[in-house]
C-alpha cells in the first residue's frame, strides 16, 4: 500500500470519528461551536462523514476511482462544513470553540484536497497505463494475424 493510500485510508478512519461524534455526542458538539439546538443537522453531517469513510475504507489498496471519489466525498464535506460555520460565526456564543473547530477543518481540508488530487492523479495515470498496453497487445495481436494471414494466404 503506497503512502497516498495509507493517508487517504487513516482520513477514511478520522471520517468515522468525526462523523460518530456529530451524531452521538450532539450537544457537546453544539456547545463547542456555541449554537443552539441543530441536532438533525449535526446527525446529517455525522452520517455523511461516516458514508465518506465507508467509500474510503473498502476501496482496496491500490488508487482506484472509488478511493479518489471517497476523497473528494470528503472535500466536499469540508466546503459545506467551512460554509455551516461561516453561517455559526454571526450566531455563536462560543466564538472561540468555533474559532477552533474552524482551524481544524481547514487544516483538514488542506490534507484532504492535497491526497484527493494525488489519488486522483494515480487513478487517472493507472487507468491511462492499462490502455497503452492494451493497445500494445491490440497491435501485436494484428501483426500476428496478419502473419498468420500471410502465411495461410501463400497455402
Amino acid at each position: 500500500m503506497s503512502k497516498d493510500v495509507t493517508v487517504a485510508k487513516a482520513l477514511g478512519w478520522a471520517s468515522f470519528a468525526i462523523g460518530l461524534t456529530e451524531i452521538l455526542a450532539v450537544r457537546p458538539v453544539e456547545k463547542l461551536l456555541g449554537i443552539g439546538d441543530h441536532r438533525g443537522l449535526l446527525m446529517a453531517f455525522g452520517l455523511r462523514e461516516c458514508a465518506a469513510g465507508a467509500a474510503i475504507l473498502t476501496a482496496g489498496d491500490e488508487p482506484n476511482a472509488q478511493l479518489a471519489g471517497g476523497m473528494w466525498s470528503r472535500v466536499a464535506g469540508d466546503a459545506v462544513d467551512l460554509a455551516m460555520l461561516g453561517a455559526a460565526a454571526k450566531k455563536t456564543d462560543n466564538p472561540r470553540g468555533l474559532a477552533f473547530a474552524t482551524a481544524m477543518v481547514l487544516g483538514i481540508t488542506a490534507l484532504d484536497v492535497l491526497y484527493a488530487i494525488r489519488l486522483q492523479e494515480q487513478q487517472s495515470s493507472v487507468k491511462a497505463r492499462v490502455a497503452r498496453g492494451a493497445r500494445s497487445m491490440m497491435g501485436r495481436n494484428q501483426s500476428l494475424s496478419g502473419r498468420v494471414g500471410s502465411v495461410l494466404a501463400g497455402l
